[in-house]
């Protein structure tokens, strides 16, 4: 609640738009390049780079990145694997409750738990 006030949140948009910000940030440190390259050993970038995304309601970056082989492989490396799991499932729970398109919805939920076993 005081969060909320300081950082002027009283919308869901509001929120969103917050995230998003937070989100880009995060993606920044934890790719520097931009690209997919995952270069980098920030564990607090990586460890809040999924939160975020899912708060800015990017389900299709969300899932493109949770399913990329080198952000899961930047993940053990920096020893983030258990939150990787709780991330994946963060995102379905989202997803689940977003997503207008049900095929779509279906296949990134499907992807995404085939990436966490």
């Amino acid at each position: 609640e005081s969060v909320d006030r300081r950082y002027e949140l009283s919308s869901a948009g509001s929120r969103v738009a917050l995230h998003t910000r937070l989100a880009s940030y995060f993606r920044a440190r934890a790719d520097p390049e931009l690209q997919f390259s995952w270069r980098s050993q920030d564990f607090r970038a990586a460890n809040c780079l999924a939160y975020h995304m899912i708060g800015s309601k990017r389900w299709g970056m969300v899932s493109d990145i949770l399913t990329d082989l080198g952000f899961l492989e930047m993940c053990v490396r920096i020893g983030r694997v258990y939150g990787l799991c709780d991330d994946i499932s963060n995102a379905v729970s989202g997803i689940e409750g977003a997503e207008s398109d049900e095929e779509l919805k279906k296949e990134r939920i499907k992807v995404m738990l085939e990436v966490q076993r």
